[in-house]
């Protein structure tokens, strides 16, 4: 089974959880490749796509962090709670150093065609300190531990006692990032027990609502997100300085109502097949395009300003395609011609210790026979 942010053992319960995952990683890379622009002088701030694709920050990253609390639930029931919390810190942790031991490569590898430095190698072994996106791994490995431990999804009492504690330590870190693996992304829990708490069975539910019930709700919403842009909201994980107090409450809202216009849209779009099938198959692969289009992007701009090429409209949709697409591709590719290992642990690191034991006792008895 290819290793995802998250299971897909909903995807034909609730498809249009995967188009709420393509729209939100999409987003990522959106926001990765104008920011990638604005650093080449490509753009300035007053782009117009560039206000705009910033303003999907505020709702990207705490959509992905709800998303992956509703497999939680189910992925303990399935499997108990230490089992399941060591199959997801060894396959995000296996996936995190290997990683970064690529980007960091690439990024020393091409500094000279980079935005300035291109890291050292002592940076690239500083795997305490995440290199680009790749802290939202080290995320997903501590909302992991974190809400295997509290599980809000028990009763009332765990789950007020949980939102609440989660809440005050969203709102304490909210635009704080420190780039440390364990305390990058915390501003982003609340979304994740949230998820949590209303679990992969109760988002069915919901989710299976008409049109007409999504087309409502998405238009509130937006509305809703467009107006709180107003009062400049911050981005839940910007920078390291604490969010000004009166910022707090517009910026949670922001994120909250943005998330659930994301929800909305992508389910308005399950009913439009051209349109749905293709995010779903993007939805199906998040981890992957997560991963990958770092430097995808970052290539792409590179190659074209070689080029000559600086229409940031075509670095824009250039950057986004390849960003996406490729990584997709990828994901279907390489596990065919003997690269899994790149999305996927070998399965000895999947085995608990006893079972590690029993593997070497055969193989070494094995051994013992040939001889």
């Amino acid at each position: 089974m290819m290793v995802k942010m998250h299971s897909n053992a909903s995807r034909t319960r609730a498809p249009g959880i995967d188009i709420a995952r393509a729209l939100a990683v999409i987003g990522v890379v959106a926001t990765h490749t104008v920011s990638g622009m604005l650093n080449s002088s490509l753009i300035d701030s007053s782009y117009p796509a560039y206000e705009w694709i910033q303003n999907i920050g505020m709702l990207r990253l705490p959509a992905l962090a709800f998303l992956t609390g509703l497999f939680i639930p189910s992925g303990i029931a399935k499997r108990g709670a230490s089992r399941y919390m060591r199959i997801r810190l060894v396959s995000l942790g296996y996936l995190y150093v290997l990683w970064s031991l690529i980007q960091g490569t690439v990024a020393v590898a091409f500094a000279g065609y980079r935005n300035g430095s291109g890291g050292t190698w002592l940076g690239v072994l500083s795997l305490w300190t995440p290199e680009g996106q790749l802290w939202f791994l080290t995320y997903l490995m501590t909302a992991s531990v974190l809400l295997t431990i509290f599980r809000p999804w028990k009763n009332g009492k765990r789950a007020i006692a949980s939102l609440v504690l989660f809440l005050c330590v969203t709102l304490l870190m909210w635009g704080r990032q420190y780039n440390y693996v364990g305390i990058a992304g915390l501003s982003l829990i609340f979304f994740s027990a949230l998820g949590a708490t209303m679990g992969m069975h109760r988002a069915v539910r919901i989710l299976n609502r008409g049109l007409g019930t999504w087309i409502a709700v998405g238009a509130v919403s937006t509305s809703l997100f467009i107006a709180l842009l107003g009062a400049s909201p911050q981005h839940p994980a910007s920078g390291t300085s604490a969010t000004p107090p009166q910022l707090l409450l517009p910026s949670l809202l922001a994120s909250t109502v943005g998330c659930i216009a994301l929800v909305a849209c992508s389910q308005i779009l399950f009913f439009v097949p051209y349109v749905a099938r293709p995010l779903q198959l993007v939805g199906q692969r998040t981890l992957e395009v997560f991963v990958m289009h770092y430097s995808l992007y970052a290539g792409t701009r590179v190659l074209l300003m070689h080029a000559g090429v600086e229409n940031p409209a075509f670095h824009l949709v250039a950057g986004i395609s390849v960003g996406v697409l490729v990584p997709v591709f990828l994901s279907w590719l390489l596990p065919r011609i003997g690269m899994r290992w790149l999305f996927q642990p070998p399965s000895f690191f999947m085995l608990d210790g006893r079972s590690l034991l029993a593997k070497v006792r055969l193989v070494a008895r094995r051994g013992a026979l040939r001889t």
